[in-house]
């Protein structure tokens, strides 16, 4: 996945219960993205949107090049970490500025759960691909190894608190429940409005009496000359 998709599903879970990314992915109004959007989406969904895949592709291409620089393993260690660095940067302005170029009325200022896991899920990874500034920080092998596991442990573990709250709507759409329906007080379009007898002006009745009077009275007339 990317981070396209993780800031369009920060979007959707602005209005309710987001879809599951296939639905994103899937041309408009084609029948897989229709049926893929009747489906919520899963906690496995969230951790692999998480990924921000657009910036490990030019990251890990980077750090290759260093890598091929290296006599030492500690070579360049202070440009590793600040290319690190820099890049974690990245990944959580990249996040904040896609969301924002799609959030609704009801978005938030900064979608915290979306940064925060887009930034672990790099965040490991940087640390433990090889030629990363972690290596080169640890002379051990037995060391690192150990680390590794370790950090991959823990941001599983993480990623999956923060993914939870990624399969549900936010706290703006909880805020706000119902915005995005139909007004419940509004008559279906093809419902007739009720029609209501104007009131009698005033006057009506003593005409209708006289009216009715007269009738009367030549009721009569006719029934004397007979």
């Amino acid at each position: 996945m990317s981070i396209r998709t993780l800031t369009t599903i920060a979007a959707q879970r602005d209005e309710g219960k987001p879809r599951r990314p296939a639905a994103i992915t899937a041309a408009e109004g084609s029948a897989s993205a229709q049926e893929q959007a009747k489906l919520p989406s899963t906690l496995t969904d969230s951790l692999i949107s998480a990924i921000p895949t657009e910036i490990l592709g030019p990251y890990t291409a980077m750090i290759g090049i260093i890598v091929g620089l290296l006599v030492s393993r500690d070579d360049y260690l202070p440009l590793r970490w600040a290319v690190y660095g820099a890049t974690a940067a990245l990944v959580m302005a990249a996040v904040i500025v896609l969301y924002g170029q799609k959030k609704g009325e009801r978005g938030r200022a900064v979608p915290f759960a979306e940064v925060t896991a887009a930034t672990v899920a790099f965040g490991v990874w940087g640390l433990v691909m090889p030629g990363s500034p972690l290596e080169g920080a640890i002379n051990s092998g037995t060391t690192r190894a150990i680390t590794d596991a370790v950090l991959a442990f823990g941001a599983t573990v993480l990623l999956t608190l923060i993914g939870a709250p990624l399969t549900k709507a936010s706290k703006s759409a909880n805020d706000n429940p119902g915005s995005d329906t139909t007004d419940q007080n509004m008559a279906p379009v093809d419902e007739k409005p009720a029609v209501v007898n104007p009131s009698p002006e005033p006057g009506d009745d003593d005409r209708h009496e006289q009216a009715a009077a007269g009738t009367v009275l030549s009721s009569i007339g006719a029934e004397q000359s007979d």
